[in-house]
């Protein structure tokens, strides 16, 4: 079929598949174990539509529910953009999650209503046939044969406007199902490719599992604006940055700390002159600013890459040391703030940034503050809008109206209207004597002090105080006593109504394979206690 023809055609979803017969150098280029791969717009338009033929052949249409558990790959994308243009929902199994790895295909097929199942080599099949390697899509000869998981949805007359399941652990921490909205998908995109000038040049990094919603959503912004995805996994996340080059990165705060912990590792003296040098330029005009910073530090920008003009942290917390460095180091980086549930919230951008903030409403008027500073986003578009299988009292808690979502966190607008995040509600300590306290803000002062690179404070209860997990940058004896001297310090100053009693310094990475990151990467804050938490030692114990 002609590429101009897309038109023409009465699928259920024709959007993405347009757009990509648009823009004809767009692409994907893979970057996996075996080397380097590109798509071109030709090629992807014409595999999303030999795959659509191979799922009518499997009785699939709109209105089936088809799962998809695998690691990224090209052809996870692919198929993805048939199950979006045929009408289909796909349901996005998370990898890694104790709850699902354990099911079998036909376990899952059952617990989640799925018409079909399409999962790669190593999970267990269970008593039914699915397609076990999605890698063999593209080169349908090479499919064995496959029947339908459970009886075949009747056709549906009206295509669901809910296209895909994701999972997420949400405001509440236990694993929920979200309905995301196809059309609220297209404000969204149009949105951020707008207020990022996203365009044909840009080749935009995505390798946290595509089961991740947000990491779709950017594949689907490169594909609408010609531009290209760099594809990979976490485990090639240095390969994918020196084969892919890229010009736009999102992600996790662990993307950037890679580069103020190389930092921290050079001499004190090598770090005190490029920070006066840095310190020198500030007042210069921009672009002769970055320029120098960049020259200053260009060991550092080398890990990204040559081209990155757009660096996006979000997900998770980032300290407001790491924001200070990068900006000293000439780096492009803004702090954003979005959920599932809502997408996009509030984001920093080049012209409107402050440090410290995560940015002003990405929806003018969207953002209000609830009756104990919590966030509060009105908007008719939000991605999600309930929770499948959940409750009406579950749904209630974070879905407050037909517009408007509550979502967990505590926050404030300053004089310039730039939102400050000041932790999770769920996270609060209410301390032996009744204050209540985010964690947050405790660990950016005791990160502040130096030599940190990661702490988690907690409520100690035998103590009857705070504690805090700390990785230092250095793990001797020395560097920990050092540590401990600064917090004592803190205590004695600006921690003095909420001071940590405990420490307890660990050495076990800070990771999803530790089991103390959750996949979102971000810190799983009752993993971490509930393994070093019963290690702490009161903190004069240290020096």
């Amino acid at each position: 079929m002609a590429k101009d023809q897309i038109n023409e055609v009465c699928y259920a979803r024709p959007e993405l598949l347009g757009r990509i017969a648009k823009h004809p150098g767009a692409q994907i280029v893979v970057v996996d174990q075996d080397g380097v791969s590109s798509y071109s717009s030709g090629r992807i338009h014409d595999d999303t539509l030999g795959v659509m033929d191979h799922l009518r052949g499997l009785g699939l249409h709109a209105g089936c529910r088809v799962g998809i558990r695998a690691q990224n790959s090209y052809e996870w994308l692919i198929l993805d953009f048939a199950l979006i243009t045929l009408g289909c929902t796909s349901v996005c199994i998370p990898l890694g999650n104790p709850e699902l790895d354990p099911l079998s295909g036909s376990k899952l097929a059952e617990q989640y209503d799925l018409n079909f199942l399409f999962q790669e080599n190593g999970f267990d099949a269970g008593d039914c046939d699915v397609v076990r390697n999605a890698s063999g899509l593209i080169r349908l000869e090479h499919l064995r044969p496959a029947r339908v998981l459970g009886k075949v949805a009747p056709e549906a007359a009206v295509t669901s406007d809910a296209f895909t399941i994701v999972f997420s652990s949400g405001t509440t921490g236990r694993l929920k199902r979200l309905p995301i909205s196809w059309t609220s998908l297209q404000h969204g995109i149009e949105r951020v490719s707008d207020a990022f000038e996203i365009n044909s040049e840009d080749r935009i990094f995505d390798i946290l599992p595509l089961s991740i919603f947000q990491q779709r959503y950017l594949a689907y912004c490169a594909l609408y604006r010609g531009a290209t995805v760099v594809l990979s996994t976490q485990d090639q996340f240095f390969e994918a940055l020196k084969a892919g080059n890229p010009t736009v990165i999102l992600g996790p705060p662990v993307f950037y700390e890679v580069a103020e912990q190389r930092f921290d590792r050079w001499s004190g003296r090598k770090r005190d002159a490029l920070t006066r040098i840095s310190n020198i330029v500030r007042w210069a005009p921009r672009p002769l600013r970055q320029s120098v910073r960049k020259h200053l530090f260009q060991s550092l920008h080398d890990i990204y890459g040559s081209a990155v003009r757009l660096m996006l942290v979000g997900s998770a917390p980032i300290n407001l040391s790491t924001l200070t460095f990068f900006e000293r180091a000439g780096f492009p980086l803004y702090q954003i703030y979005g959920m599932t549930e809502c997408g996009w919230i509030a984001w920093n951008r080049p012209g409107a940034n402050k440090l410290g903030s995560v940015g002003k409403p990405a929806f003018p008027g969207a953002i209000s503050l609830g009756p104990e500073g919590e966030v509060l986003v009105r908007n008719p578009n939000h991605l999600c809008h309930y929770y499948e299988g959940a409750d009406a009292a579950e749904n209630a808690q974070v879905f407050l109206d037909a517009k408007t979502i509550s979502t967990g966190d505590i926050g404030a607008f300053d004089e310039d209207g730039f939102l400050v995040l000041g932790g999770r509600k769920k996270n609060v300590i209410i301390t032996a004597g009744g204050q209540k306290i985010s964690p947050e803000n405790i660990e950016d002062k005791v990160k502040a002090v130096g030599k940190i690179d990661h702490v988690v404070v907690f409520r100690d209860d035998t103590l009857r105080a705070l504690s805090a997990v700390i990785w230092p940058t250095d793990q001797g004896d020395d560097a920990r006593a050092a540590i401990a001297r600064e917090i004592k310090g803190l205590n004695r100053q600006i921690l003095s109504t909420t001071p940590i009693m405990g420490l307890v310094f660990s050495d076990i990475p800070l990771s999803a394979e530790t089991g103390l990151l959750t996949r979102n990467l971000k810190v799983d804050r009752a993993a971490v206690q509930a393994r070093l938490g019963p290690s702490v030692e009161r903190i004069g114990t240290f020096g």
